[in-house]
């Protein structure tokens, strides 16, 4: 009797898997960094499978993801310094972003307001004298 056939050699594992990941979460990465609770878990993932999928045959790929991911970690880090900065030192951007949508509807609505009627920048209102106008 014949010698059974030996078993067909396994197939090589490719991990491109990884390599894909790192680079969609790469390039999730550069809107998240805006929300560092969010930018930092994403882009740490990304460059992490980045860096595994290394060793796969979609190497370009995971070398995209890898500076993306890069890009998105320095960026959500400064962002979250300067929210840092602003938070210590009583800083807010809230009153002069509507501040500034409160014109931009003043202009849509056709209103042209006076220098001394516009929206104070700092969040205050208009002082007595010019709100009678």
């Amino acid at each position: 009797m014949d010698a059974p056939y030996p078993p067909p050699n396994p197939p090589a594992i490719d991990p491109t898997g990884k390599a894909t990941a790192g680079f969609v979460l790469g390039l999730i990465g550069m809107l998240a960094w805006i929300i560092p609770l969010f930018g930092l878990p994403i882009t740490v993932v990304g460059l992490v499978l980045s860096i595994k999928g290394m060793a796969s045959s979609k190497r370009g790929l995971a070398i995209a993801g890898l500076v993306l991911s890069i890009i998105g970690v320095v960026l959500t880090i400064i962002n979250a310094s300067i929210g840092a900065y602003q938070g210590i030192h009583g800083q807010n951007w809230l009153p002069a972003a509507v501040a500034a949508l409160e014109y931009w509807q003043y202009l849509q609505d056709g209103i042209c307001l006076p220098p001394q009627m516009m929206p104070n920048i700092a969040g205050e209102s208009a002082p007595a004298e010019t709100a009678a106008i």
